[in-house]
């Protein structure tokens, strides 16, 4: 199922049911936002990860998760303010992104943390 939105540029919803079959088990580029339905910065967050995911389509799986509707996702990452991103390569976290930035902003977020040769027990959180 990741492979086919990496490859359309879409978001996917991922929930409690499928976050293990299209999250942990994907070894590729994922940025995970968890985020609510009410929330006004993940409001303005969603068109941006719209746009991320069909600039990023073919190297990069953009996914959300609405953490009223799923809690044990949300609860096993320790997420408690929203919006947060994970960006996650290679199976190991990366990054963790506070809030709402420009797309080029985030863009170039995520290019500096896939190409960082960072030990696999480290990440970087930027707020």
């Amino acid at each position: 199922m990741t492979d086919a939105a990496e490859t359309a540029g879409i978001v996917l919803a991922v929930t409690d049911a499928t976050y293990h079959e299209e999250i942990l088990n994907n070894r590729g580029l994922i940025i995970v936002a968890f985020m609510t339905q009410d929330d006004s910065s993940c409001r303005a967050l969603r068109p941006i990860l719209a746009d991320l995911a069909r600039e990023r389509a073919g190297r990069l799986v953009v996914a959300t998760v609405d953490v009223a509707a799923n809690p044990s996702v949300a609860q096993s990452w320790g997420i408690a303010d929203v919006p947060v991103m994970l960006l996650l390569h290679r199976g190991r976290l990366e990054r963790v992104l506070r809030g709402v930035r420009p797309l080029a902003r985030l863009i170039r977020e995520i290019d500096e943390a896939s190409a960082d040769p960072a030990p696999a027990n480290r990440y970087t959180a930027l707020g």
